[in-house]
């Protein structure tokens, strides 16, 4: 299965079953690495960045 090189914080709430403001609170607290696509725009999240922080929540 191809997974894709960057989610938005919408797929990763929604993978995580959280809501896009605490995704948003885990990348303003530095717990999940993220680019802006455009100033002042929205977050993308790598899925590596993604897979990483599902692992150190598994251990």
């Amino acid at each position: 299965m191809n997974e894709p090189e960057f989610l938005t914080t919408e797929e990763v709430a929604e993978r995580l079953r959280h809501s896009s403001r605490h995704v948003r609170y885990l990348i303003q607290s530095e717990r999940l690495k993220a680019v802006r696509c455009t100033e002042g725009g929205r977050w993308l999240i790598p899925y590596s960045s993604y897979k990483q922080y599902v692992a150190e929540l598994l251990v």
